[in-house]
């Protein structure tokens, strides 16, 4: 996707992009993302990251979002859309198993009724709600070494982006150890924005530059100004004063509600 494309699904203005490494000679994309609409209330977001090699993993985040599409299209009509969504991924973590070629994907997915938010992970693909003066309401837990350092204070962000060990992934799917870390709903604000992305974002920006970026102006130029920021962050080397950044596919979708239409 050379720019960012948006869309409107019920109430809400989405924003999204997936891109493969700048540094990816054959161009191959390991990330996957999903934005189902179920109903006019209801919403399933995702975004996945393949694990094991630029073929196993393209398959292994591809089936990823079709097994979570799958199970939620396949569900009854008002059905609560939770236990569908983990029928999805346990499905999914089985047929990635069944592929034998160490191949997996992390995933991260938004459940939106309504204006109420549930978020749902695995492994170090990441979601955020943040309000518009940039305070974060809802984050998950990067499932990693130095995504549970960060969240212990034992190491801090910063050095988490350099950290020699900052690929090492503690859950993904294609495991047979594979969970799920399920969210509490949360209503979000009218002002709110949700991002979910995969490490390509997470990796090379600190959370609260993501946030500062995209907490303002309409989604489609905040998502712009991510891939700026990010695909700058890739080429650095690190000769300079920053350390170097880490290229990497990048997928992310920004989500807000709508601005209401006025009456007459």
């Amino acid at each position: 996707m050379p720019a960012p494309v948006v869309v409107r699904a019920g109430a809400f203005t989405i924003a999204c992009i997936t891109r493969a490494a700048p540094d990816a000679d054959d161009g191959a994309n390991e990330d996957a993302m999903l934005i189902l609409p179920v109903d006019a209330d209801r919403l399933v977001l995702a975004v996945s990251d393949g694990v094991g090699g630029r073929s196993g993993g393209a398959v292994a985040s591809r089936i990823a979002v079709e097994g979570v599409a799958a199970a939620v299209r396949a569900a009854s009509p008002g059905v609560d859309l939770l236990a569908p969504i983990l029928s999805g991924l346990e499905e999914a973590n089985d047929r990635i198993l069944a592929l034998a070629v160490g191949a997996g994907a992390t995933m991260t997915i938004a459940e939106i009724n309504g204006e109420w938010i549930r978020l749902l992970n695995v492994g170090d693909s990441g979601a955020l709600l943040f309000g518009q003066r940039g305070r974060v309401r809802l984050r998950t837990v990067h499932h990693s070494p130095t995504g549970y350092a960060v969240e212990s204070g034992l190491l801090g962000e910063a050095q988490a982006l350099v950290h020699r060990d900052r690929h090492i992934l503690s859950n993904m799917l294609g495991s047979r150890d594979m969970h799920v870390e399920v969210g509490s709903a949360m209503r979000m604000g009218r002002r709110d924005t949700l991002l979910l992305a995969s490490d390509g974002l997470f990796d090379n920006l600190l959370t609260k530059t993501i946030i500062d970026t995209a907490r303002c102006g309409a989604p489609a130029r905040a998502a712009a100004r991510l891939i700026e920021l990010a695909g700058r962050r890739m080429g650095d080397t690190g000769d300079g004063a920053d350390a170097p950044g880490k290229p990497d596919d990048l997928t992310f979708i920004l989500l807000r509600l709508a601005p209401r239409e006025r009456a007459g």
